[in-house]
């Protein structure tokens, strides 16, 4: 799946994990105003969010894909508050995004 159809597939919860990750940082690459920076991480997160079952598997997620993106050094540690942060939220936004596709 392409970033287009993810987009499309997903619409507001990709902006919102885009934001999630842009606000908790956790490969510290925020420098201020480019909020599309975390756009790519984001298209591929959501397609995984599906084998999701916690927060915790979002947070492997997450810091798997920040490792395929970014490598080892920049991924940084896993137990990185700013990771459990990022992977709360985006699971609450999963789990909302779930609930209204369900109604």
């Amino acid at each position: 799946m392409n970033k287009t159809e993810i987009r499309k597939q997903y619409k507001i919860l990709h902006s919102e994990t885009r934001d999630i990750l842009f606000r908790c940082d956790p490969a510290h690459i925020n420098l201020g105003g480019n909020k599309d920076e975390y756009d790519p991480e984001a298209s591929t997160i959501l397609p995984r969010l599906k084998n999701a079952n916690s927060a915790s598997d979002v947070h492997d997620i997450i810091y798997e894909e920040f490792q395929n993106w970014f490598g080892e050094d920049i991924a940084g540690d896993k137990d990185n508050t700013s990771y459990t942060q990022a992977a709360k939220e985006i699971w609450a936004a999963w789990q909302k995004f779930n609930n209204k596709m369900e109604t």
